[in-house]
């Protein structure tokens, strides 16, 4: 059940960047100090390490410089390798993490000639060559911003300057959750289950957002004056999840895609008034019948899962599924809680591969299909099911633990 969602994987890596983001995090303490020593070298006041994809400066640490070169040279390479076709970008772009907004507006200034704003977390610019900043200061946020931006800089090095700004900062959106400890298929799954633009439109827009033939019309100037730029930020990532989480929208996704690739503004002409209105009525259905009723349900499950509350995890299950009978989301918690609880559920594996055909799919899929045959007594089948979660997850914790037991 592995699915390659974005066009074809094609090979990447060489012995320079041979360590990937999920072997730097298995290193003991030990091991990464050895590679800082080794990699790692001081000029002036900034740490330098040069990586296949980006050329990272830092005065942060040797620590963080080592932990970020890898984490986005990982985001650089997965992203690449699921596009046809090559990239723009023929020199490797500057990353910068600086440890607040003092150093950072230094490295911006000097790199384009004006400073960033004060509450700015990260940002990227084509600029000579293209660099990537981010203010450590802000901590996790400013990691999901580098994705975010390490996003638009990919974008742009595939396609170049003029991609409709819907488009852009709908992907962009996408991959600010992006964990390089899963793999594309994950990322892109898990996606609403991390997005805090789900909880937007749950709360502070009560599912309102930009109707689609509205939001195609929206360039970016318009986008940089908006009095309220997280709203289109917003509706964009519900167009996109539309487009890349559905069976319908996917085609629509990569047909952009190809027509950008060919020219950006094109993306602009790709889709006929007829067509747009269509998908409004699809992204409307997207939200009111998938995306709301996660946001409303999933995470609740998910804390008193976290709290070792299983009782409670398929009580709201159960609310969950008898709110919305025909959700697929809430039929596979309704199993998995159970599963997860220790309950026995009479031909569970059967109704889990009822739902994959139906194409549903959750981050940890997989591993409810191994609970669900190592329950019927099916070793073989749960252990094959855990390794492609294992596969699509190396640093799920408790996969980890049950693969031990086979």
């Amino acid at each position: 059940m592995i699915r390659i969602i974005l066009f074809l994987l094609i090979g990447i890596g060489s012995a320079s960047a041979a360590l990937d983001y999920v072997e730097y995090l298995d290193l003991s303490d030990e091991a990464r100090r050895k590679l800082e020593k080794r990699y790692v070298k001081k000029k002036g006041d900034r740490f330098h390490l040069r990586m296949k994809t980006y050329a990272v400066q830092c005065d942060v640490s040797p620590e963080m410089t080592l932990k970020m070169a890898v984490m986005m040279d990982d985001f650089y390479k997965q992203f690449k390798s699921k596009f046809k076709g090559s990239f723009k970008n023929k020199k490797a772009p500057l990353l910068f993490v600086m440890k607040n907004y003092k150093t950072y507006a230094q490295a911006v200034n000097q790199h384009i000639g004006s400073n960033p704003p004060s509450w700015s977390a990260g940002l990227f610019t084509s600029w000579k060559g293209g660099a990537l900043f981010g203010n450590a200061e802000h901590g996790e946020y400013a990691i999901e911003t580098l994705k975010h931006e390490g996003a638009h800089q990919l974008l742009n090095a595939y396609l170049g300057i003029g991609i409709p700004v819907w488009f852009n900062e709908g992907t962009a959106t996408h991959f600010e959750s992006f964990e390089m400890d899963r793999s594309m298929e994950n990322n892109v799954v898990s996606c609403m289950h991390l997005s805090n633009r789900v909880l937007a439109l749950d709360r502070k827009y009560k599912g309102q957002r930009i109707p689609f033939d509205k939001l195609v019309t929206i360039d970016g100037e318009a986008w940089r004056k908006a009095k309220d730029p997280s709203y289109n930020y917003m509706s964009s990532w519900c167009a996109v999840n539309y487009l890349l989480t559905t069976k319908k929208g996917l085609p629509i996704y990569n047909k952009l895609l190809s027509a950008m690739k060919r020219d950006p503004k094109a993306g602009k002409k790709a889709l006929s008034k007829k067509s747009i209105a269509d998908l409004e009525k699809r992204i409307h259905e997207h939200i009111q019948t998938v995306v709301l009723p996660h946001a409303r349900n999933v995470r609740k499950i998910e804390a008193y899962r976290e709290a070792n509350r299983l009782e409670e995890t398929v009580q709201f299950s159960d609310e969950y599924l008898k709110a919305h009978p025909d959700n697929l989301e809430a039929k596979f918690y309704t199993i998995f809680m159970r599963l997860l609880k220790g309950d026995t559920i009479e031909g569970a594996s059967k109704s889990l591969l009822a739902l994959d055909k139906d194409d549903y799919r959750h981050p940890e899929f997989d591993y409810a299909l191994c609970l669900a045959y190592k329950a019927e007594g099916d070793m073989r089948r749960a252990e094959k099911a855990l390794k492609v979660q294992l596969a699509n997850q190396p640093r799920h914790m408790a996969g980890r633990e049950l693969m031990k037991t086979f």
